[in-house]
């Protein structure tokens, strides 16, 4: 996300500007994973579910839910930086002596890149929330929460506790 803000200050920056885009600092990529729960997805499919209390089920359906939400996100970050990625590929230098960088040089290029970093940085934005708002589910359930409204709380919690 770091990456993402300080590339689109300097697209803006060679827009603004009519100057070169420098090159890119190399990007630290994170692995992201939805969780899943087998456990009760297996209830679920062997019909095991009236077996809960109804705290139980409902603090384990929020969990399904939210796991069930953060899928769709992760897809869209995943294919917000497959294009911007490949956008970056068409104006990467080759040569054994060339140095890493973009020729990015017309004011169509830098905004097509532009509109491409908003769009990534925006779906990263997006699939924090919603990694948070797991984390806070999970983190709930895993203390013995079992009460909906508490799981939610600790949801809330957790979205308002990311940094800005």
């Amino acid at each position: 996300m770091q990456w993402d803000r300080i590339r689109i200050e300097q697209v803006q920056t060679a827009l603004a500007s009519h100057t070169a885009l420098p090159p890119a600092a190399p990007q630290t990529l994170a692995l992201v994973t939805v969780p899943a729960d087998p456990a009760w997805e297996a209830a679920k499919a062997g019909g095991l579910i009236p077996l809960f209390s109804q705290d139980e089920i409902a603090a384990y359906s929020e969990i399904a839910d939210v796991v069930g939400r953060a899928r769709p996100r992760l897809e869209v970050a995943r294919n917000a930086h497959v294009k911007l990625g490949d956008f970056e590929k068409r104006y990467q230098f080759v040569g054994v002596e060339a140095t890493p960088g973009y020729r990015l040089e017309s004011t169509a290029d830098l905004q097509s890149y532009l509109d491409l970093l908003l769009t990534d940085q925006s779906a990263l934005d997006g699939l924090r929330a919603m990694t948070a708002v797991v984390k806070g589910a999970e983190a709930a359930i895993l203390d013995g929460e079992r009460d909906h409204g508490r799981v939610e709380d600790r949801e809330i919690a957790a979205l308002k506790s990311l940094p800005k």
